[in-house]
């Protein structure tokens, strides 16, 4: 079952493809194999120096999947898709499986870790994801956290109010949302173009980042209403090079690009760009699940049980 944002990240290579790209000749081959090795957690419990590492890796392990629209996985219940990817990810499955990969631990598995990035409180249920990136980053955004530098300033700002009530509509779900009235949220944002010059002046190492969209991206093509941020991006930057790297049906393939040419074919969609460091010491915590959490999922079962 995919869900609504997902379909919102046509023109950034999550969707249909854009007609001001080029013709390109790659594609992937429907025999290509999924992962079938993941990063070997180190014996030691020293992470802060290795993450630069396994997000190097954990990126070059992704370029395996096939790249679809669909939102591939569920919660093996009343979303009946599986938990985990095995051969197809999306835009945003890539991303959250790369942070569940270079952040796997000894003590924590990469699905562990992969079902604190997906869910609120680790609780696994439809109302219980992370349906929206604008609540994601501000209600448990690990391993994210803003962007502290003073190169890229993010001195743009809007406002956002998020319809959960429509997603719920659109999918026919009557059990409760997480946390439903955390809704509305001040987005503060680098502006494209001195995003796309300031980038290549970040500290090395790996971030996340998130476009944001424009008026015409909305009217265009959210089927529920409002949206900030709408596609998942990693930029690497090291001394010789400013790459962003997302998972792209445009080219078909894990794609990677400059910033200035991303924001040159998407102006007319876009406004500007988040930017997000990792944290390189997070680790999921394991507690018990809230009460809501807990409601969410005993509604859910209650879905499932023969009438």
């Amino acid at each position: 079952m995919y869900l609504l944002y997902y379909w919102c990240f046509f023109l950034f290579g999550c969707g249909k493809k854009s007609s001001s790209l080029p013709e390109q000749s790659e594609s992937v081959s429907p025999e290509e194999k999924p992962v079938a090795a993941v990063i070997e957690p180190p014996n030691d419990m020293v992470y802060r120096d290795g993450l630069a590492v396994r997000m190097k890796n954990a990126i070059e392990q992704s370029k395996s999947y096939v790249i679809v629209l669909t939102d591939v996985l569920g919660e093996e219940g009343w979303d009946e898709d599986p938990l985990y990817p095995s051969t197809e990810v999306n835009c945003m499955i890539w991303l959250q499986w790369v942070l569940a990969l270079a952040y796997q631990h000894p003590s924590v598995s990469r699905e562990k870790v992969m079902d604190a990035i997906r869910y609120y409180e680790s609780g696994i249920s439809f109302g219980s994801r992370k349906h929206y990136i604008d609540r994601w980053v501000n209600i448990e955004p690990g391993p994210l956290v803003p962007y502290s530098g003073e190169v890229c300033l993010h001195t743009e700002e809007m406002e956002i109010t998020l319809r959960l009530d429509l997603l719920q509509q659109h999918w026919k779900y009557p059990c409760p949302m997480y946390r439903p009235s955390e809704n509305r949220f001040q987005v503060n944002f680098v502006s494209g173009s001195d995003f796309s010059r300031c980038s290549s002046q970040l500290s090395n190492g790996y971030y996340v980042v998130f476009p944001v969209a424009n008026s015409q991206y909305i009217d265009t093509y959210s089927v529920a209403g409002p949206m900030g941020l709408v596609h998942s991006m990693i930029l690497h930057r090291n001394n010789e090079e400013t790459e962003l790297y997302h998972a792209s049906l445009d080219y078909g393939k894990v794609h990677n690009e400059s910033p200035k040419v991303f924001w040159e074919r998407m102006t007319h969609m876009i406004k500007g760009f988040v930017i997000y460091e990792l944290d390189p010491d997070w680790l999921p915590q394991t507690k018990s699940s809230s009460a809501e959490i807990q409601q969410i999922q005993i509604c859910e079962q209650a879905l499932l049980a023969p009438q």
